[in-house]
């Protein structure tokens, strides 16, 4: 073995197929799990994809090997440190948005945002709906997609569109 190759990793082939529900290719491998976090993974897969039969936990695994991709290669472009009732707040939104759809978009509509917002604080006003997306926006845990600047409170509009800076 040279010096060229021992810095190469080798893998061992794996066999590949087409997805016949969604065309993509796949590769099969094989996990080892602890009991606990395959138990923990069947509820979640039945959770996140009530609907299917087989497959589920392929899914599964695959949204979360995404998520986490998406939360470490993001940049973020100043420190992210909220405060823990806004921090709860995003987190309680991302689930709720994982539970409905399957995975969270990495931008969000205001009106949408703020549908999310009123549903899980229990807010029947849109104005402090607005009030908790202005304080999200403040503690960085989203910004404007759009170059927006400075977004004041009451420069906060149903154009605007959200771009998640800390996934949770």
């Amino acid at each position: 073995m040279s010096a060229d190759d021992s810095s190469r990793v080798e893998y061992r082939r794996r066999k590949k197929f087409r997805s016949k529900r969604t065309g993509e290719e796949k590769i099969i491998i094989d996990i080892v799990l602890s009991v606990d976090a395959y138990k923990k993974l069947q509820e979640i897969a039945q959770r996140l994809f009530p609907d299917l039969i087989r497959g589920r936990i392929s899914y599964t695994i695959e949204h979360m090997i995404k998520t986490f991709a998406v939360m470490y290669t993001h940049n973020n472009t100043r420190p992210v440190n909220p405060r823990p009732s806004t921090q709860e707040l995003a987190k309680a939104i991302q689930e709720q948005i994982r539970f409905e759809h399957g995975t969270i978009a990495p931008d969000i509509p205001h009106r949408v945002l703020r549908q999310y917002i009123m549903f899980v604080r229990g807010i029947k006003t849109p104005r402090h709906a607005d009030a908790w997306a202005y304080k999200m926006y403040i503690e960085g845990i989203i910004k404007p997609r759009r170059g927006e600047k400075a977004i004041r409170p009451e420069k906060i509009h149903d154009e605007v569109i959200w771009e998640w800076v800390m996934v949770l």
